[in-house]
């Protein structure tokens, strides 16, 4: 995702990012439904309604590079601190 920063990449590989991570934020909102995690819960809803391709959120590639940076710490953080709090 974070690869997504650089200029040179074709829109269908925008297009395949923007469905891989609708459907990961997805997975782990149901993932935390189950638990009752409600925050990450809320947190990877909103990330899969701002990437998912059927009705794409138009916003400049300056906000969507912030935008990418923001989803991955979420991302490292949900991994840091449910993940490995977990084993």
């Amino acid at each position: 995702m974070l690869l997504a920063i650089l200029p040179f990449w074709p829109y269908g590989y925008f297009t395949m990012l923007r469905l891989i991570i609708c459907v990961v934020g997805g997975y782990i909102a149901y993932q935390c439904y189950q638990r009752e995690i409600l925050e990450w819960q809320w947190a990877f809803i909103i990330i899969a309604l701002l990437y998912n391709p059927i009705i794409p959120v138009g916003l400049p590639r300056g906000l969507w590079i912030i935008v990418n940076l923001i989803t991955a710490g979420v991302l490292y953080f949900y991994k840091q601190r449910i993940i490995y709090a977990q084993r």
